[in-house]
């Protein structure tokens, strides 16, 4: 499937595990660059390494108030893509 995503920057929030990471890997697959923001550094480390084996460049954010920021500002338009976890909102933003 040819989502139009090759070499667009995606940012995805809880990519960790779950359907962050499926979501990673998916855009991956498509030649997405990705920024990948969560919580659990190791785990994220793997789906970077893991998106990295399918051929996408990809970046590892797990720093807390780094993630609050990104959650904030989720919606002024930076990057050509976002996937966003419900779960900052209300871990992060009490939504």
């Amino acid at each position: 499937m040819d989502l139009g995503l090759a070499g667009k920057a995606v940012l995805i929030t809880g990519a960790a595990g779950g359907a962050g990471r499926a979501t990673a890997l998916a855009f991956a697959g498509e030649g997405a660059r990705l920024a990948l923001a969560g919580r659990i550094a190791d785990f994220l480390e793997a789906v970077a390494s893991d998106a990295e084996g399918l051929g996408a460049k990809a970046l590892e954010i797990s720093n807390h108030a780094y993630v609050l920021e990104l959650g904030k500002s989720r919606d002024e338009g930076s990057g050509e893509a976002i996937r966003n976890d419900e779960r900052v909102k209300r871990l992060y933003l009490g939504r």
